[in-house]
């Protein structure tokens, strides 16, 4: 029987080559969307031929707390997605999720489930939640960015997740894709925040942090500078 996904975000080493130009990210824009379970307006971001969404929504007057909705595909019930704060991938908040009934998190953020909003099967996962102490420095995406628009990035994978019932299981290589989206943070602000907010159940448990597996490609090129690095003789 399915039940809420498996849920873990942390402040990752994101391995895979995912920095992107700005050229390409311009091409892909937020756009006004509302979830019919909740009523939330979000402005999301939806790839047409992964099936993979992501939506933000924010306070009138920004603070520190948003509400997102991931939202992709799964294979027989096998597959994760994620997405972050910057289209570099690399260090700022990731938030993954697959199709699990365990859940966790780490970090000092909170997430806090939106049960209306949340639901999963063996072919797609849909996660709404209240982020806490998610917008700020050191997750590189500050509250006053909300004023305008800011790049994010997401990535999706079927592959099943090995020992995903552990908090510190290993994502697989995001195969399905990956990439960069330009978030219209200022058009994602409501007055409704408040009221949407009242929704979340409680914050997710602490847990270890999960890690991502390299791409071989990656692990190449890495080794190949720490070859360069080393010198000879």
């Amino acid at each position: 029987m399915w039940s809420s996904p498996h849920v873990f975000t942390h402040t990752v080493l994101y391995a895979a080559a995912a920095l992107l130009s700005q050229g390409h990210c311009q091409k892909k824009v937020t756009a006004a969307f509302t979830d019919a379970a909740t009523n939330i307006s979000f402005q999301r971001f939806f790839g047409a031929k992964t099936s993979f969404a992501f939506g933000i929504a924010l306070p009138e007057a920004p603070n520190n707390s948003f509400i997102g909705q991931l939202s992709f595909p799964l294979s027989d019930g096998a597959g994760w997605g994620g997405w972050s704060l910057t289209d570099d991938m690399k260090g700022p908040l990731l938030m993954a999720a697959l199709g699990r009934r365990h859940e966790s998190l780490t970090d000092n953020f909170k997430a806090r489930p939106i049960a209306t909003g949340t639901s999963v099967n063996s072919s797609s996962l849909t996660y709404t939640f209240l982020c806490e102490e998610c917008l700020d420095e050191a997750l590189e995406l500050v509250a006053t960015a909300a004023t305008g628009t800011a790049k994010m990035g997401w990535a999706l994978g079927s592959n099943k997740v090995e020992n995903s019932a552990s908090p510190a299981a290993m994502l697989n290589f995001h195969h399905l894709g990956f990439g960069g989206f330009q978030a219209q943070l200022a058009e994602a602000r409501s007055a409704q925040f408040d009221q949407w907010a009242t929704m979340a159940g409680a914050p997710l448990a602490p847990a270890a942090g999960a890690s991502l597996i390299e791409s071989e490609k990656k692990k190449k090129k890495e080794k190949g500078k720490d070859e360069i690095k080393g010198g000879v003789g």
